[in-house]
């Protein structure tokens, strides 16, 4: 918590100060997130895309979002990235490599081996088109 909020509202109620105070009081709440986080990020490296992730019966799931440059539309080469995945017990180093238009998703079961999960979609190469004045 970076600050002690205010209480929000018209009616104030005289609980919010003890409530607030007792949050306060957890280990796990602190000004700083480094105090308070002690395991590296899920995914490290430079320049990540956008992703998601879930954890199925052990297996975590994760989905990289295609790294597309705003207003980019046409490219023709793979982008590779390197990345750490952290998944609590294991940390496995990769490549992301995405082909033109693709996003990934990939899952790393309880003893850290990775699979990449078939999700290509093929859409039509885009064209350039001259804008009419």
């Amino acid at each position: 918590m970076k600050r002690r909020p205010a209480q929000a509202g018209k009616i104030k109620t005289a609980q919010f100060a003890a409530d607030l105070d007792a949050l306060c009081a957890l280990p796990n709440v602190s000004e700083s997130f480094a105090k308070t986080s002690t395991h590296p990020p899920l995914v490290e490296g430079e320049d990540l895309p956008d992703y998601w992730s879930r954890v199925d019966k052990g297996t975590h799931v994760i989905f990289f979002a295609h790294p597309l440059a705003y207003g980019q539309s046409l490219t023709t080469q793979n982008h590779r990235i390197p990345a750490r995945i952290h998944t609590g017990k294991t940390t496995v180093e990769t490549t992301l490599v995405f082909p033109p238009y693709q996003s990934l998703m990939l899952e790393i079961d309880a003893d850290g081996k990775l699979r990449m999960l078939d999700i290509a979609l093929q859409p039509k190469t885009p064209e350039k088109s001259l804008r009419h004045r």
